[in-house]
């Protein structure tokens, strides 16, 4: 018997939050039963192409949607799917303009499934493009999903009720605490026994604002103590902010050391994880964060129910960058554990993940079926 394939509708596999929680779900799920297919917007190589390629999967690669090729992109989805008859499921965790490709695929008799993963639409242009594209976004999905309650509210309103949560699981074994991993690490980057290490797993860009990060960090080391902010993760801002921890006094103290495929061991190096976002779902990074047993001080604008451990703190980000520093400081020393169990029993070890999924998918023969 062949697997069921699904096709996941996302922008492009790079490392991300979203393409992480997908890839660690496509790792664990019985890949006899269930194939992921991608259909991604950009044309270039991602990160993750090669191990989907590897587990089984298939890449499409469609138009970017700019507006202006409205009608171009109408027409490749209506071709696909014409072409495509046995993918009878479409989970498009690109929600910005999924009321575009569901609408169609609704009409070819497809389930359709929208994912959301975030918690506030942002600011500016972007943020009125992503109000009109997700006005009645309920009109085009059979199945909502959400990371949060939050996340749900934010997309789907009114309906926010309907909508399954779907934790953001990870493969929590991977990141239990182990010292001899910290110490590697450490030395990598010549950080004394005695320097504190405040980390960031993110995109570089405006909306993760790391560049918080950096003036808080100024003001630790204006004090006279010992810190350093380590930040994984893709820029999309150039040298912008090396150039802006320079202009700070800091540059000294900071390591940009781009996307790493062992996220894992690199938490084990931190003492700190700090995410002043100005808004997310349900971040993967801070719940790798806290398997790995890191305290952690987060935005409020980030979701409560990330807390799931009892190792978040959360701060305005209108509250004094001295007062970010002063809970920094207060945050340690403390005892690293193991948090394993806390983060199964919690259900965001990706095997409960993957178990749900996989039952959905199953059961889920067609929309008349089923409605």
């Amino acid at each position: 018997m062949q697997p069921k394939r699904i096709l996941l509708i996302v922008h492009e596999m790079n490392r991300g939050g979203i393409e992480t929680l997908l890839m660690n779900i496509f790792r664990t799920i019985d890949r006899e039963k269930i194939i992921f297919d991608f259909v991604v917007h950009v044309s270039e190589e991602c990160d993750y192409d090669a191990e989907i390629k590897e587990l089984g999967g298939i890449i499409y690669h469609c138009p970017d949607y700019k507006i202006w090729n409205h009608l171009l992109y109408k027409h490749w989805w209506k071709k696909f799917l014409a072409e495509h008859p046995d993918y009878d499921i479409i989970h498009s965790h690109l929600f910005t303009i999924a009321k575009v490709h569901l609408r169609i695929a609704k009409r070819m008799n497809r389930v359709t499934i929208v994912h959301s993963h975030i918690s506030s639409r942002g600011s500016g242009i972007k943020a009125f493009i992503r109000r009109v594209y997700t006005t009645n976004i309920n009109s085009c999905c059979d199945y909502k999903f959400a990371c949060s309650k939050v996340a749900a509210e934010y997309l789907f309103g009114e309906q926010a009720e309907n909508a399954y949560i779907i934790k953001n699981g990870i493969i929590a074994k991977n990141y239990i605490y182990d010292e001899q991993t910290r110490i590697r690490i450490r030395e990598s980057l010549g950080v004394a026994d005695d320097e504190i290490v405040i980390g960031n797993v993110a995109s570089i860009n405006a909306r993760k604002n790391q560049k918080f990060i950096l003036d808080v960090l100024q003001v630790l080391l204006a004090r006279g103590l010992k810190y350093r902010f380590v930040c994984l993760g893709k820029s999309h801002v150039g040298n912008a902010y090396e150039e802006y921890a320079a202009q700070l006094g800091v540059a000294d103290k900071v390591h940009f050391v781009g996307v790493q495929s062992n996220v894992n061991e690199w938490l084990q190096a931190f003492d700190i994880y700090m995410m002043p976002s100005l808004y997310e779902g349900l971040p993967v990074a801070a719940v790798e964060a806290q398997a790995a047993g890191l305290r952690c001080l987060l935005s409020d604008t980030i979701s409560a129910e990330t807390d799931i451990t009892g190792l978040v703190d959360f701060m305005s980000l209108e509250t004094p960058k001295e007062q970010w520093a002063q809970t920094i400081i207060n945050m340690t020393p403390y005892e690293r554990k193991d948090m394993y169990a806390t983060i199964a029993a919690a259900g965001y070890d990706i095997q409960t993940s993957t178990d749900w999924l996989t039952d959905f998918y199953l059961n889920l023969k067609n929309k008349k079926e089923t409605k």
